[in-house]
């Protein structure tokens, strides 16, 4: 929602390029983050994934 503010803002300073860049960073670290912290529940059945919920 915010990216096209930032990226508009952003870009008659250093241009779109950068600007496009600087707003693509924040997903990706949140991909990996999300990738990093949660466990995949693939294939595990409804009660052990909240057995794995309440483990933390």
């Amino acid at each position: 929602v915010l990216a096209p503010v930032l990226v508009g803002a952003l870009a008659g300073r250093v241009g779109y390029g950068p600007a496009v860049a600087s707003t693509a960073i924040f997903p990706m670290c949140a991909l990996v983050l999300v990738l990093w912290k949660l466990p995949e529940t693939r294939g595990r059945e409804l009660e052990e994934t909240s057995a794995l919920d309440a483990a933390h």
